[in-house]
């Protein structure tokens, strides 16, 4: 598309979330209140409403916001963060706009045409804190239903839950209850998706001799109990020295069901703490509408790094070695690599390749594997593993992803190369089920109907 055509425009206002843009007034408001946005970042965000679910590169929002100027790309990088922060990302879990690595900005929320701007509220409802009545403290008799909802969650990104007035707000607060259930399907998911280069799955064993894919069903079936506690743990408001115990706990369970193999040791550190975070909300110990990396900073960052360290695992060699951070200083910071690049990655594998969940997974795994110091291939491969690794992800992503025909053709080219390499990017494996988990369990597109 030619930077400076535009697709005609209804003159109705455009509705996303609680906001109206109207682009003939030149006006974003949030119900009935105008948002503050300059009028770079207001240049932006018409581009991109514009293109609902396309990539605008680069090149075209620089030369639709600065035309004929020559600006550095570091212009157009602040811009979208304003943007961003003048809807509110980063204060919640809702993205409107995703990074696409190399290519541009694409705008992810559905778009709607309103006849009219939204009426003003005047009661008082719509002047409180959080805008929103007290949410339900439970419910019962509907465990198949919220199993139905979290898997049915997994695969979309949108669903209408048709029932009586607060049915969908009750389901989905008794899913967050459900968080190890969820926990123990993403690891499933995780273990069959195909291909991961140099991975475990339903497929084959990938860059292992020692472990197939019913070691890793033994494994997951063994940590759930574990899970389930450190849900409870996170509910109770336990500390962290807590969490450690069960988390212990879990790995020998592990090795008991594996005959002394490390299958989920990142998974249950990690994914641990994001299922206490879910009890956590849940217990009325953190705002719930706070992502789940949030709430393991608020609760647990201090002492995440704190702790024992294991002289002899792979992870903390390859830390020791070479100065990578490991699982440990992801869950410090909040387990950024979820949100900055697996979930996008996800949006954008489901964009790219509609109605196929599996691929949408693969894009994820490559975007982490692209970007992540995972400690398993430097103790694998040293750093000459690891740059050869991200570099093949990259040529993937940027070759179109699952986008392609071929795409799991050209996919499992990169894997064989890994198994030739005997590389095996865990720390990746663990993200791609922790992506799964906080997509679930933070999903916000809920229509309810009457």
């Amino acid at each position: 598309m030619d930077t400076q055509t535009k697709r005609p425009l209804s003159p109705d206002p455009i509705c996303f979330g609680p906001f109206c843009l109207s682009i003939t007034e030149r006006v974003l408001a949030k119900g009935s209140v105008p948002v503050r946005l300059g009028s770079r970042a207001l240049d932006i965000l018409i581009a991109l409403v514009e293109r609902p679910a396309e990539v605008v590169t680069k090149k075209e929002l620089l030369a639709r916001v600065w035309p004929d100027l020559v600006v550095d790309e570091g212009n157009l990088r602040y811009q979208v963060s304003a943007l961003r922060k003048a809807l509110g990302e980063g204060r919640s879990d809702t993205r409107y706009v995703t990074n696409v690595s190399g290519r541009g900005y694409c705008f992810v929320r559905p778009i709607s045409r309103a006849a009219s701007p939204p009426a003003l509220l005047n009661n008082s409802l719509a002047h409180s804190p959080a805008g929103l009545p007290p949410s339900p403290t439970g419910m019962e008799g509907h465990d198949e239903t919220v199993q139905l909802i979290s898997e049915e969650l997994m695969a979309r990104r949108f669903l209408t839950i048709v029932g009586p007035g607060g049915i969908g707000t009750a389901l989905a607060r008794h899913s967050h209850q459900s968080g190890p259930s969820i926990a123990v399907r993403c690891l499933l998911r995780e273990l069959e998706t195909w291909p991961k280069p140099g991975l475990v799955s339903h497929v084959d064993s990938g860059s292992h001799s020692d472990m197939n894919f019913g070691t890793f069903q033994r494994s997951v079936a063994a940590i759930k109990p574990y899970l389930h506690a450190l849900t409870e743990a996170g509910a109770k408001g336990r500390g962290m020295g807590r969490l450690r115990i069960i988390g212990l706990e879990a790995e020998a369970a592990m090795f008991a069901a594996t005959g002394g193999i490390n299958t989920h040791r990142g998974a249950i550190f990690g994914l641990g703490l994001l299922c206490a975070a879910a009890g956590a909300k849940v217990g009325g110990l953190a705002d719930p509408t706070m992502p789940l990396g949030d709430v393991v900073v608020r609760l647990w960052g201090r002492n995440i790094l704190d702790g024992p360290v294991q002289l002899h695992s792979h992870g903390g060699e390859a830390r020791r070695h070479y100065g990578a951070g490991g699982a440990r200083a992801e869950a410090a910071q909040g387990f950024l690599s979820v949100y900055e690049v697996g979930l996008p990655a996800l949006q954008w594998g489901a964009l790219i390749a509609p109605g196929d969940t599996e691929a949408a997974r693969v894009q994820a795994c490559f975007a982490l594997i692209a970007s992540l110091e995972d400690t398993n291939l430097l103790h694998r491969g040293g750093m000459s593993g690891l740059r050869y690794a991200q570099y093949a992800a990259r040529v993937f992503l940027d070759d179109g992803g699952v986008g392609t025909r071929n795409w799991r053709e050209r996919a499992n080219v990169v894997h064989q190369s890994f198994v030739t390499r005997r590389l095996s990017p865990g720390g990746s494996a663990d993200l791609l089920a922790m992506t799964l988990f906080i997509q679930a369990c933070e999903a916000e597109f809920f229509s309810c109907r009457r």
